[in-house]
C-alpha cells in the first residue's frame, strides 16, 4: 500500500510522533507499505510550517510581553527561535520518517499536469470550485492519480483533511473526483484522517 499525505494532514502533528503515526508506521513496516509525498507538498511543507510558527510566537510574544508588564522585578522574559532554523529541522525530520520506509518518497510532477491544472481551473472542476482555483490541490489530485496509475499491485491511500475541495456536502469524495478514478479505472481509498484510515 502507498500512504499520500496531503500537507494539511502532516502540519496537524509536525513531530509526527502521535499515537496515531506510531500505528501508522508499524503497519506499513509489517505490510511492505510506504509514505509518498507529492512534489507540491515538498515543497509546500516549510512554507505551511514557517507561516504557522511565526503565527504561534505572534501570541507568545504578546503574552510574554503581558507577563513582563505585570512582573514587578527588572528580569523580563524573553523567548527568541529563527523560523528557519526551526523549518529545516522540521524538514529533515519528515524526510527521514519518509526516507526510512522508501528512499525515492518524492512523486513528481508529470507533463501534462500543468496544462489539466489550468484546464480544471477554468471549468471549476474539482478540486477547484466556483468560489476560487485551487490549482495546489490540483496538481496534487493529479499526482494520487498518477501514481495510482502506475501501480500494478499496492493500493492507494490518499489522506486530507480539505473537505472544502475534495468532498461533497456529505463529507465523501466529490464526484467529480470518483468520476477521475472511474474514467482511468484505478482505485483510490480516500480518508479525511489518519484515525478514519483505523
Amino acid at each position: 500500500m502507498i500512504v499520500i499525505l496531503d500537507t494539511n494532514t502532516i502540519i496537524q502533528n509536525p513531530k509526527l510522533d502521535s499515537d496515531i503515526h506510531k500505528v501508522l508506521y508499524r503497519y506499513l513496516s509489517k505490510t511492505d507499505s510506504y509514505l509518498l509525498m507529492p512534489e507540491v507538498v515538498h515543497q509546500e511543507l516549510p512554507v505551511v510550517y514557517k507561516k504557522r510558527l511565526s503565527e504561534i510566537f505572534s501570541k507568545v510574544k504578546t503574552d510574554v510581553a503581558k507577563l513582563n508588564a505585570f512582573l514587578t522585578d527588572n528580569n523580563d522574559l524573553c523567548i527568541e527561535y529563527d523560523v528557519n532554523t526551526e523549518a529545516t529541522k522540521f524538514i529533515s525530520l519528515v524526510e527521514s520518517i519518509y526516507a526510512g520506509f522508501n528512499k525515492n518518497y518524492i512523486a513528481s510532477l508529470k507533463p501534462g499536469m500543468l496544462e489539466e491544472s489550468i484546464r480544471r481551473a477554468i471549468n471549476k472542476i474539482r478540486p477547484c470550485s466556483e468560489n476560487k482555483e485551487e490549482f495546489r490541490d490540483t496538481l496534487i489530485w493529479l499526482t494520487v492519480i498518477s501514481v495510482a496509475e502506475e501501480q500494478d499491485e499496492r493500493n492507494v491511500v490518499f489522506i486530507t483533511n480539505n473537505t472544502t475541495d475534495f468532498c461533497d456536502s456529505d463529507g465523501n469524495l466529490h464526484e467529480q473526483l470518483k468520476n477521475d478514478l472511474q474514467e482511468k479505472n484505478i482505485n483510490v481509498y480516500f480518508y479525511k484522517t489518519l484515525n478514519d484510515f483505523y
